[in-house]
């Protein structure tokens, strides 16, 4: 459910032009009825003289209600048929202005999942299998969930435009915070549940992968809801005719998904890892381990998959008032590090297969 102040956000955004595009294009009835409206006033306005109703004042006030269903009609036919994107349209009142971002086409930002050399999605064990993870198991299934129904479809990304929700680029801000290869950036939310929430903007369409991580944050109790972000895109383009490279600027809509922000800070971040020395590293690592691992069983307890993206960018750390670290909390649940496992799966090989990733993610210094 969405909080009080969170649901308003979005119920206030409704009253903005690409909302009311929308729904005309959803509700063509509304069209219609507008039309009818008009229709009927005029006929009436036609029909006033013939049944000798002789009060002027009533006669006027007819026509002025026909010319103002006849500018409403022409308002709803124009608006729906403009060419201008939803990008340009104009906040709410009091509300934050559309942040237009320019996004380089470049691999970093054009990752989509993984695909075969026959051109079909990549299984875990082509993903987790080979060099230089090695960390497949035969008691893995598939990328969770493995089965992703028309009412999941139904239910994701249908939260409209959180271009206007948009703050600033968490990740650029701490150099320190992660940001993966299918990520376009985290950025802070600017509605009424700043602090709580975070907007995650994903840089390719939606598919199995962005449905299955909006889908395991569901799980989790992370997520809010999701929709899209408009960005410009900055694309290079061989002129076939003169054979030069051009930069073309394009509109382009990403999947975001709003979710609740995780506290904590990378450890990577902490005056504690930047200053100490590598013992003292390696005492923090040791530190850190059986808190993920708790986390990670537990998820596989409850929801019958594994966490396997153990980077350590993927893991917020917490301090208490005395600087020891006392919790961990996994944030980053995108593909392909969510990995389902075939039921009655042995809690040893879990514990196992947890201790691999780590040494792996998480290696000490020597």
């Amino acid at each position: 459910m969405l909080s009080k102040s969170v649901a308003s956000d979005f119920q206030s955004s409704r009253s903005d032009g690409e909302y009311m595009r929308y729904l005309i294009h959803r509700s063509p009835r509304l069209l219609l009825l507008s039309f009818l409206l008009f229709f009927i006033l005029k006929l009436l306005e036609l029909c006033w003289p013939e049944i000798h109703l002789a009060n002027l004042s009533t006669v006027n006030m007819f026509k002025e209600i026909s010319t103002l269903g006849f500018s409403l009609f022409t308002f709803w036919s124009l608006y729906l048929l403009s060419p201008f994107p939803t990008a340009c349209a104009a906040p709410a009142p009091g509300g934050f202005g559309p942040n237009i971002y320019d996004v380089t086409r470049s691999p970093e930002f054009a990752h989509a999942n993984p695909v075969s050399n026959h051109g079909q999605p990549a299984t875990v064990a082509a993903v987790w299998g080979q060099k230089p993870y090695y960390l497949f198991r035969s008691w893995m299934t598939d990328f969770y969930p493995a089965i992703i129904s028309r009412h999941d479809k139904a239910k994701y990304f249908k939260g409209g435009d959180f271009t206007r929700y948009l703050g600033k680029d968490l990740a650029v801000d701490n150099q320190d915070e992660k940001v993966g290869r299918n990520n376009v950036g985290v950025f802070a939310y600017n509605g009424r549940s700043r602090p709580s929430l975070v907007i995650k903007v994903l840089s390719h369409p939606v598919d199995d992968g962005v449905y299955g991580e909006a889908m395991t944050l569901d799980d989790l109790g992370l997520y809010v809801n999701s929709g899209f972000v408009s960005f410009k895109t900055v694309n290079s383009v061989k002129d076939p005719r003169t054979g030069k490279i051009k930069t073309v600027k394009q509109n382009s809509n990403r999947p975001a998904i709003l979710m609740k922000r995780v506290g904590g800070e990378p450890i990577t971040g902490t005056p504690e890892w930047k200053n100490g020395s590598k013992e003292g590293r390696n005492r923090m690592i040791a530190a850190v381990e059986p808190l993920v691992k708790a986390e990670v069983m537990d998820i596989w307890a409850k929801h019958g998959f594994i966490y396997m993206d153990l980077n350590i960018g993927n893991v917020h750390i917490f301090f208490n008032s005395q600087g020891r670290i006392i919790d961990a909390q996994l944030f980053d649940f995108g593909y392909p590090g969510v990995v389902a496992v075939k039921p009655g799966t042995r809690k040893a090989e879990v514990e196992k297969l947890f201790e691999h990733c780590w040494d792996y993610f998480w290696p000490l210094e020597h």
